[in-house]
């Protein structure tokens, strides 16, 4: 983490190190040198000063659509209070690489610590999206695609979602609450057969809980 740390009382080696670490980057763009390890050594030891710094560097040599790199941003930049803005480069970290199984999980587990249902199902809709590329469509702009288990996860994370909203309108007395209630029930149906057909026809871990998931629906329903 020196690399990052190193302050500008030592100009010319901060130069060579600022030259070095560009020249790390761009031979393994995708691996980035350790940076997750990097950012969370200095986020548990590094002053908010350090932590700083590292951040706006990351952002001055970070690779163009690099999930690590926007990932690492949104992790010290979380750490620095700096909520808003860096849920956007958490956002972007799935977009560029709907993989990003840490960004993802960081993500869905913010919302629902402050009840943002809906964000989730958009999270959650928007990885589907960039994830449903087969080996054959993949190209510069869009290469990654995502696994039977992580669709899988998705899928179980939009349904669970689904059903929360629904529920939440069920309880309001009002008439366009309760059409909007039986949408969201009808979407989460969707993603529960979706689960239950998966499982049937390949070898994959579902997420827990998922073979009970139909029988709640319809038990509510």
């Amino acid at each position: 983490e020196r690399l990052y740390v190193l302050t500008n009382n030592f100009p010319i080696l901060n130069e060579s190190y600022n030259k070095l670490l560009q020249a790390i980057i761009q031979f393994n763009p995708d691996g980035v040198d350790n940076l997750r390890n990097q950012i969370s050594s200095v986020i548990l030891t590094g002053s908010e000063r350090h932590q700083l710094r590292l951040c706006n560097n990351l952002k001055e040599t970070a690779v163009t659509n690099n999930s690590d790199s926007e990932y690492g941003i949104y992790l010290l930049e979380r750490s620095l209070g700096k909520r808003d803005s860096a849920e956007e480069h958490a956002l972007k970290a799935l977009r560029i690489d709907p993989r990003n199984n840490e960004a993802f999980r960081t993500l869905i587990n913010s919302c629902y610590a402050t009840n943002e249902f809906r964000k989730i199902a958009d999270i959650c809709s928007d990885r589907l999206s960039a994830g449903n590329v087969s080996s054959t469509e993949r190209s510069p702009k869009n290469k990654y695609g995502l696994s039977v288990a992580d669709k899988m996860e998705t899928y179980f994370e939009l349904e669970g979602v689904n059903l929360a909203m629904a529920y939440q309108l069920s309880l309001m007395d009002k008439p366009e609450a309760n059409a909007e209630s039986q949408k969201l029930l009808e979407l989460a149906k969707e993603s529960i057969l979706i689960i239950e057909k998966t499982r049937e026809a390949e070898d994959v871990t579902l997420p827990s809980g998922s073979s009970y998931a139909l029988q709640n629906y319809r038990d509510w329903e």
